[in-house]
């Protein structure tokens, strides 16, 4: 009985060695399991913070891109601004420089009729007195040959036509004097 008492001993002890064996294998094997899923955890963790990192490297490359753009694009509007308004002014100084030579075209177009006016007074006023010589000697040679007129009065009629002939010359330089103004203003 001994023996077989030594012998299911032996067997116990191997057993139980065994199953502690097992149980260290099963322990280390749940640990190694562990560690691998803490591993995997950590590198999980590790790779998501890096794409973590790098998501937020691109957004910030994206933001600064942008707003670099958003800094071009208002560059740009207020270069066009500046280009509006540069053209407004050079508009409104051409519409100046039309409207003050529209003026001065106008105050030329009434010069002109001005002088016009002044050649055609000129000249009613010669015809009315070249005319009224005309008919002044007429009537003098007239009454010379009836013999109305004595020689007091036949001096007189002379120097009134004299006056008139004076006055026709001086006409005719009015005349003279308004066409070339006319012409000068038409220049």
């Amino acid at each position: 009985m001994k023996a077989k008492m030594y012998t299911l001993l032996a067997i116990l002890f191997t057993v139980v060695s065994q199953a502690q064996e097992t149980k260290t294998m099963l322990t280390d094997s749940v640990l190694k399991h562990n560690n691998q899923q803490e591993i995997k955890t950590n590198e999980t963790i590790k790779s998501s913070q890096e794409a973590e990192i790098k998501a937020q490297k691109a957004a910030k490359k994206a933001e600064e891109k942008a707003a670099k753009e958003a800094e071009r694009a208002a560059n740009r509007v207020e270069k066009e601004k500046r280009a509006a308004e540069k053209q407004a002014k050079q508009l409104a100084k051409d519409q100046k420089k039309h409207e003050k030579g529209v003026k001065q075209f106008e105050k030329q177009q009434k010069r002109v009729a001005s002088a016009e006016k002044s050649v055609s007074k000129a000249q009613d006023r010669l015809a009315k007195e070249k005319k009224s010589l005309q008919k002044n000697m007429e009537s003098l040679e007239k009454k010379k040959r009836k013999g109305k007129l004595s020689e007091i009065e036949i001096q007189k009629e002379n120097i009134n036509i004299s006056k008139q002939q004076i006055k026709v010359k001086e006409l005719e330089q009015d005349l003279e004097d308004a066409q070339k103004k006319l012409v000068k203003t038409r220049g």
